[in-house]
């Protein structure tokens, strides 16, 4: 026997925003509830280590520090059509083997420079996230292939004298 379907179900399937977001009056709350994050001044909420849908369901925020939903489609198209074009040419795998560092960020700044004067025959900013995608990974799993020199002390002309002191504006 088939179970009723409720008005609550049906409500959330209706809802402008999708499945699981509640949509508040203030707002204040409004790039919260898109973004599924607590509200943490709610005394109707459970913290700041919970997310509570407007269906009861909670979970923990453990990824609020990396927002995969917001990396644009045409970005992670032109990542994985580099993909496809090195493994159609070099084999599926064989980007595993591993490459200098050096070699990443000469053909990552290659094909930027390449599109930056204009060259628009062949997907360049695709194949520039590859290299630094690949340098990523690397340098999680595979340090040892991290052949630049040490840039410790090199500072980008244009940062003010805090961001100077060693750290990247941009540092974790």
């Amino acid at each position: 026997m088939e179970q009723p379907v409720s008005a609550e179900i049906e409500k959330r399937e209706m809802a402008p925003h999708g499945p699981g977001f509640e949509r508040h009056r203030r707002s204040s709350d409004f790039d919260d509830v898109l973004m599924g994050t607590p509200f943490t001044g709610d005394p109707d909420r459970n913290g700041p280590e919970n997310q509570v849908f407007h269906t009861g369901a909670k979970r923990g925020t453990d990824h609020e520090d990396c927002y995969l939903h917001l990396i644009p489609p045409e970005a992670l198209y032109a990542y994985g059509r580099a993909f496809a074009e090195g493994a159609k040419k070099y084999g599926l795998h064989n980007w595993l083997k591993g490459f200098p560092f050096s070699v990443l960020m000469n053909h990552a700044q290659h094909h930027l420079l390449a599109y930056m004067g204009g060259d628009r025959s062949e997907d360049h900013l695709g194949h520039a996230i590859w290299n630094i995608g690949a340098m990523i990974y690397f340098q999680e799993h595979r340090p040892e292939l991290n052949d630049l020199p040490p840039y410790k002390n090199f500072v980008p002309q244009g940062l003010s004298t805090q961001e100077s002191k060693g750290e990247s504006p941009c540092s974790k």
